[in-house]
């Protein structure tokens, strides 16, 4: 209880502080003789008059060369061709200059839009156009020759059909029909930013058909995904029957196969002549090997008798040298090593093989065969070229045309646009397709 009012003594001792100060310091000094590595941070002034004086005077030489050595040429140049120019081809280049828009326009991604145009009026100049050409007759039977002919040189220029029919085509009929289109074909149209001389704004701006179409093949490859998703799958399947082979696992189509082709060897091998065949060999229908020659058995001496590996009890013939012992062993069931290049090659063509003479790239090609040919069906499946709309004011011509040769005679699609403002058909707009194929000569397909 008495420990209870004992006073408690205070925290500041003097004598205590006392004795912190003349206890001498634990803290070691440094040897003279280590390495202390210390961090240092060095600051310097963000502006030197010295260096920015320098570059400014770099940079203003490279211009003054620049401007002098290209800019000055070039304007000598200019100035002289625009001497050489007549006043009413000056007036003319005046105009453009003054028609040309100077301001920049950036495209706004996202915002093109189909817009329908409104239907030709009686005071449209494409609508008198139409009734100018339809007064001409003369002119349209142009346009029609012209389209047929054009018919009759693609197939000439066509190396399948040049090589199936000959190239030697004429013109035997044409039923072209002339179409006035009531309204031009629509347009688009996208959000751009306009930078001109006096502000900033965002104005709608007409684009080419061809350009948009173009942009989305090249943003949305469709058939190039399909593609490559059927080679894809293809390359799996494969890849995964060849496992399962391994596990062994066979498909039953491939069974089935197997099996048919080792009954046709059975019949062709019945159905050869006992002429034909020679009196010492044993021939095997299942084997893929090479049937041995019957003038090198001939060479080897009679054959006594043939045992199960091939070998006779009369003498053993003599080792095949090295060149032998690899050709021998590459058709055998069990090949020997296998060098990249075949000597055969080399020395029949004597020049280096190509890359594609390389063992590997062979057996890749081969792995891969199946995968490609499905990525070209779908790629032919998928793929469909799409037309830019017809220019404005643009007449249609559309129909069939008979070109025949001494073999054969084509039927041809026709679609095409004529534009009076170019006097011209538009090619980018032109689509020929072959209707039909009439040979005058026809025979049974073969029997199977």
């Amino acid at each position: 209880m008495l420990r209870l009012l004992r006073t408690k003594p205070g925290h500041f001792r003097p004598g205590l502080l006392q004795r912190l100060q003349t206890r001498p310091s634990t803290r070691r000094q440094p040897d003279p003789d280590q390495i202390q590595l210390q961090r240092v941070k060095v600051r310097r002034k963000w502006f030197r008059p010295w260096a920015f004086a320098g570059a400014f005077v770099v940079y203003y030489t490279c211009y003054q060369l620049y401007t002098t050595s290209v800019f000055g040429v070039l304007g000598k140049w200019l100035d002289q061709e625009f001497a050489k120019m007549s006043p009413k081809e000056r007036r003319k280049l005046e105009k453009e200059l003054a028609e040309e828009d100077t301001a920049l326009y950036i495209p706004l991604p996202g915002t093109t839009k189909l817009v329908e145009s409104p239907p030709y009026k009686g005071t449209d100049p494409e609508w008198k156009q139409f009734a100018k050409l339809s007064r001409d007759p003369q002119k349209i039977q142009s346009i029609k020759a012209s389209l047929a002919e054009y018919c009759k040189k693609a197939i000439e220029k066509h190396p399948q059909i040049s090589h199936d029919f000959g190239p030697e085509w004429k013109i035997t009929r044409a039923w072209l029909d002339v179409a006035y289109p009531q309204r031009p074909p629509p347009a688009f149209e996208r959000q751009a930013l306009c930078w001109d001389e006096d502000s900033l704004s965002v104005v709608s701006q007409p684009v080419d058909s061809d350009t948009v179409f173009k942009l989305e093949r090249t943003l949305m490859p469709t058939a190039m995904t399909l593609s490559m998703w059927s080679f894809s799958v293809a390359l799996a399947k494969h890849n995964f029957y060849n496992v399962a082979k391994q596990f062994g696992y066979e498909p039953r189509a491939e069974q089935v196969a197997t099996v048919q082709q080792t009954l046709d060897r059975i019949r062709q091998h019945m159905e050869k002549p006992p002429s034909s065949r020679t009196p010492g060999s044993v021939s095997d229908p299942t084997s893929l090997d090479a049937k041995p020659d019957t003038k090198d058995e001939k060479a080897m001496g009679p054959t006594k008798r043939q045992t199960a590996d091939g070998s006779t009890d009369s003498a053993p013939s003599p080792p095949p040298s090295s060149g032998e012992m690899s050709d021998s062993t590459t058709g055998g069931r069990f090949p020997g090593p296998i060098s990249p290049f075949s000597k055969s090659q080399e020395s029949a063509d004597g020049k280096q093989p190509s890359a594609k003479d390389v063992h590997g790239v062979r057996e890749v090609s081969g792995h891969t065969a199946g995968a490609w040919q499905a990525l070209r069906q779908k790629w032919q499946q998928v793929w469909k070229p799409k037309k830019p709309f017809p220019p404005r004011g643009s007449v249609k011509f559309s129909g069939l045309v008979e070109v025949a040769s001494p073999k054969a005679s084509l039927v041809v699609d026709v679609l095409a646009w004529y534009d009076p403002k170019t006097n011209s058909v538009d090619g980018k707009t032109l689509r020929l397709a072959l209707r039909a194929i009439k040979p005058r000569q026809m025979s049974p397909a073969p029997s199977r």
